[in-house]
């Protein structure tokens, strides 16, 4: 059977192709944006994780991420082709989730940004990053929730309501 190229589908179509074992459920969504991301950026890496699909879920363990020369390298790689940038949302914008404009090399974009987002989320927008003689990088964009800065008695009546809504307490698990 012939290896599949890079343009012959997706890193998780070709994963399935080869391994009828394997389930999508096996990895969380994120992980299958980063072995998609492997696969573009090294096809032979991509060919490795395809053979010893058992090496991907190896992966998921960040301790193992950490030590793996290769993956480090690529990382490395995605980097240097890749921008970031800081984008400042309102708490409506935030919880419902909103189209906002972001500033790229190449001039403003709008970027989608999904309900309940919150602080620190980065959203990935697709070849609007570096642009090198081949290709161009990603853009990555790291979402900033702002308070207003003027006091408002309904508000924060309101944020105090809203404090019931969490799922589980959010500072659950931090310890030093």
């Amino acid at each position: 059977m012939n290896a599949p190229t890079a343009s012959s589908g997706s890193f998780r179509e070709q994963l399935r192709q080869e391994n009828p074992g394997w389930s999508e459920t096996d990895l969380p969504p994120e992980a299958w944006a980063r072995f998609e991301r492997l696969a573009d950026a090294s096809p032979l890496y991509a060919r490795l994780l395809r053979q010893h699909p058992e090496y991907c879920r190896w992966l998921e363990e960040p301790h193992n991420r950490d030590t793996d020369y290769r993956y480090q390298a690529l990382l490395l790689e995605w980097r240097q082709d890749s921008a970031a940038a800081g984008r400042d949302l309102t708490n409506d914008e935030a919880y419902l989730g909103a189209s906002i404009e972001v500033p790229t090399p190449d001039g403003p974009v709008q970027m989608k940004v999904p309900p309940k987002s919150t602080s620190g989320t980065t959203l990935r927008l697709r070849d609007k990053g570096v642009a090198r003689a081949d290709r161009r990088g990603d853009l990555y964009v790291e979402l900033l929730v702002q308070v207003p800065d003027r006091d408002d008695a309904s508000l924060a009546e309101t944020l105090r309501d809203g404090a019931r809504l969490y799922s589980r307490p959010v500072r659950e698990g931090i310890r030093f």
